[in-house]
């Protein structure tokens, strides 16, 4: 038991709630990344993300009580896509749907619903994203560690400012598939793809999948 309250299960995607400004409409960034179990205590990580043209850095941090029943997130980064470099951020808050529903409060299994928000700034414009979703998540020991699978399908708005004209929110449906794993008692390693429904010509959001990688240490 010991083992699985030390599992990464996501700090080190915190800013996997920011959805990168991109060149034109497209919006390349960070996979949007959520298991269904949290880490007791603070968790501090590196994170990067890839899209076709685009690629994203990042540093990242969560605290969640000693219950695991909520979990806080939020991260800092840099993005380079179209020749230029613009500054990322984020936050999201989780909370584990075992806390009110009996039949999900598993060792093995977990569920949990989460909501963030996130920006970008390169140039005079602004992107910000609002992700709204559910985590599902399974978990196992191998040996001393411990390894967790788990898939998150959300809806999320994209909204671009400060240029003109702006293209008008656009609601998508995406979903991601994750894994973590714990390499020492402290030390996690994370790693994800998101895909989806994409956003047509002239229209706003992503364009394609997104891949991310995450490495997370335990504080606490």
């Amino acid at each position: 038991m010991r083992s699985l309250q030390t599992l990464l299960a996501s700090g080190a995607v915190a800013l996997a709630t920011v959805v990168a400004l991109p060149a034109r409409a497209q919006m390349p960034g960070l996979p949007v990344l959520q298991n269904a179990f949290a880490n007791p205590g603070l968790t501090g990580g590196a994170v990067y993300g890839h899209q076709d043209g685009a690629d994203a850095y990042g540093a990242a941090g969560s605290w969640a009580p000693g219950s695991g029943w909520f979990q806080l997130t939020a991260g800092v980064g840099a993005l380079r896509a179209a020749g230029e470099t613009g500054l990322t951020g984020g936050a999201r808050g989780s909370v584990s749907l075992g806390k009110f529903l009996s039949f999900l409060r598993r060792e093995s299994f977990g569920a949990t619903a989460f909501v963030g928000g996130g920006l970008a700034k390169q140039g005079g414009a602004t992107s910000r994203t609002l992700p709204l979703g559910i985590g599902l998540g399974y978990r196992r020991m191998l040996g001393s560690r411990v390894i967790s699978g788990y898939v998150a399908p959300y809806y999320s708005r994209f909204k671009l400012t400060g240029v003109d004209p702006a293209p008008d929110a656009k609601w998508l449906f995406r979903g991601s598939v994750g894994v973590d794993f714990s390499v020492f008692s402290t030390m996690g390693l994370t790693v994800g793809w998101e895909g989806g429904a994409k956003a047509g010509e002239g229209e706003l959001g992503p364009r394609g999948s997104v891949f991310g990688i995450g490495l997370s240490y335990a504080l606490h």
